[in-house]
């Protein structure tokens, strides 16, 4: 999903900070705080070596999953609930990067683990984006409707804001 990496990475959101920051040490560590973490990278890391920027991808793949892991199921629990939907199979949280979600004839949803690089407002679309097709396996007009429903209207309107949000705040890093 992103490839390259600099010290202005951030991500600062409702469902998730992380920031990096350059340290004095000879190794990296993991700062916690409240709402998100920062990763503190050894004084020797070269954002242009190819090994430090795919460790690093690793590194924050693997906070945002522990983060995805911990929000999305649950959310998508309360969003298939909260719209009438009593069967899905499973929830898996997945480091997908052709795409947001799947959602399976069996009705497993898969979600990316990078959805945590949006707003709550953009993956909760992605989610009810999934959960329609629980009702309609393709693109027709019944399922834009139901995803509608569930957005208030604004479906396609709030796909093009999740999408130019990606590219603002992440487009560098790909």
């Amino acid at each position: 999903m992103l490839s390259r990496f600099d010290l202005k990475f951030r991500i600062q959101t409702d469902q998730l900070h992380l920031s990096l920051q350059q340290g004095n040490s000879e190794t990296a560590f993991l700062r916690r705080e409240a709402k998100g973490c920062i990763i503190v990278l050894p004084a020797t890391f070269r954002f242009d070596d190819a090994c430090h920027n795919a460790w690093l991808h690793r590194v924050v793949a693997g906070r945002l999953r522990e983060a995805a892991v911990g929000q999305l199921p649950a959310r998508t629990r309360t969003l298939a609930e909260t719209h009438g939907f009593r069967y899905f199979n499973r929830i898996t949280v997945k480091d997908i990067r052709s795409r947001w979600g799947s959602c399976s004839s069996l009705g497993n949803i898969n979600l990316s683990l990078w959805l945590m690089l949006f707003p709550r407002e953009y993956s909760d679309y992605v989610i009810k984006h999934e959960l329609a097709h629980l009702d309609e396996m393709n693109h027709g007009p019944r399922f834009w409707a139901r995803l509608d429903a569930m957005t208030g209207g604004r479906a396609r309107q709030l796909r093009r804001e999740r999408d130019t949000y990606f590219l603002e705040h992440y487009g560098r890093y790909r």
